[in-house]
């Protein structure tokens, strides 16, 4: 007979000593960090959270002595049980109320209630009632407007803390440049912290897809009007110097400055010509090593008539050893294809594939493609990849004398270096899927992906 091994006292009750009750920690875990999830996003009584790997960290502090393989899995999977274990009704849309960093103020009455609520949007900043009068602030306003537009703008700037689009008014400040327009831009986003978004009215106007960026914003502030069309046209006047200087003028085609998105672009089009009048863009641009020296020059060519032009270190200076946010977002839609996949691959058999033929082949229409361009992606980093793999060699070596708690710091080194290994394992994942895959379902997905081609050729 088997021998019951007693309870340890000092274990959570979450944990048995064997395994985690993912659901019995994600309760513990909100009781002691209130969250709420809302259209998979979690949110704080700050305010939503654009990135969870805070959360991911004190996961890992609270699990890490008690898990011995797939650390990293295991937190992944308890965020999500928490996701479900914190869903939320959207929250309503406040027209009444202010909240701030110590309570809520509601409008109606002037009350003020010092218990926070969770919101979609937070203003750092606390309530005072017996704050000082803003005499600088008003000074500068008196210095900048007509006495009589100084009302106006105070009674905009009231209105952009509320949720509210009921004035059905935009403001536009004009002016001659060096007269402070852009302080109030600055007072307001200090003011209204991420809940102010910077944009273009433009970008917003012409492409649909950057409304999603306003979305949970209670303004947006465009800063390309900061910048008068004179100022951009003499700019773009001395960067287009720098091309004549590298190729001749006569085989321009076009130079056209684009405003459709947050900063002003020029598209240059050319015929490459060489000196004895050939055809080669190899010769007149030419590799990517020649490509970063053009940009090197480009700065220094502007930099002579804007000073405070920054130059960016290139990926062959920094040698791509940061994974950027955007791949693991990437990742993410990646993993819910081959999630979707496996799904369909379950219980498959010579039977049943043919009926789920066509379902497969519509998701490897897609997942396919993507898990193509994650190799490239992959590849582009995988310098991050290696340094990963040294330091975690290192880290072997340090544990033979480390206690078996680290300090703050090193957790979040640790979970960053699990994040970027995480990451080559979700692409390992994703071709195993492609490999589980039926040889009949790829034959169903091969033939109908070549139908239309081979009825053209009839």
């Amino acid at each position: 007979m088997k021998k019951n091994i007693s309870r340890n006292p000092l274990w959570p009750d979450w944990y048995n000593g064997k395994k985690i009750d993912e659901v019995q920690f994600g309760r513990a875990f909100l009781e002691q960090w209130p969250l709420k999830c809302v259209n998979g996003t979690l949110y704080t009584l700050d305010g939503p959270v654009e990135d969870e790997s805070e959360i991911k960290q004190r996961i890992l502090e609270n699990i890490e002595e008690y898990v011995t393989s797939g650390l990293s899995k295991k937190v992944t999977n308890i965020l999500e049980t928490i996701k479900l274990l914190a869903f939320s009704d959207p929250f309503p849309i406040e027209q009444d109320c202010i909240h701030l960093q110590n309570g809520v103020y509601h409008l109606p009455d002037g009350s003020f209630q010092e218990s926070r609520l969770f919101c979609q949007n937070r203003l750092p900043v606390r309530y005072d009632p017996k704050a000082a009068s803003p005499d600088r602030w008003l000074t500068f306003l008196h210095e900048l407007l007509d006495d009589a537009d100084i009302p106006t703008l105070q009674e905009y700037l009231g209105y952009c803390l509320i949720p509210s689009t009921k004035g059905q008014k935009m403001m536009l400040i004009v002016g001659k440049g060096g007269e402070g327009k852009s302080r109030i831009g600055l007072v307001l986003k200090r003011l209204m912290g991420d809940a102010a978004s910077n944009g273009s009215v433009q970008k917003v106007e012409n492409n649909r897809f950057a409304r999603a960026d306003l979305e949970r914003r209670l303004l947006m502030i465009d800063d390309d009007m900061d910048k008068t069309n004179r100022e951009i046209r003499a700019y773009f006047a001395y960067a287009l110097k720098f091309l004549e200087g590298r190729q001749r003028p006569d085989t321009f085609l076009s130079a056209v400055v684009h405003m459709d998105e947050k900063t002003p672009h020029l598209h240059l089009c050319f015929v490459p010509l060489t000196a004895d009048g050939r055809l080669s863009a190899k010769e007149i641009i030419g590799n990517r090593k020649n490509l970063v020296k053009w940009q090197d020059e480009f700065w220094q060519h502007m930099v002579k008539q804007y000073p405070e032009l920054e130059r960016g270190e290139s990926a062959s200076q920094t040698g791509r050893e940061h994974i950027p946010p955007r791949i693991f977002k990437e990742m993410t839609q990646l993993i819910k294809q081959k999630e979707q996949l496996d799904a369909l691959l379950v219980g498959i058999n010579p039977f049943n594939s043919k009926s789920r033929a066509a379902e497969i082949s519509k998701v490897l229409d897609s997942y396919i493609p993507n898990v193509a361009r994650m190799k490239d992606q992959l590849r582009k980093y995988n310098v991050a990849f290696t340094k990963t793999a040294a330091e975690n060699e290192k880290l072997k070596e340090k544990n033979k004398t480390l206690s078996a708690s680290l300090d703050k710091a090193t957790e979040g080194s640790v979970l960053k270096r699990l994040e970027d290994a995480k990451l080559r394992q979700d692409y390992e994942a994703a071709l195993k899927t492609l490999d589980s895959i039926p040889p009949e379902v790829i034959r169903f997905y091969e033939n109908r992906t070549q139908e239309p081609a081979m009825r053209h050729d009839k």
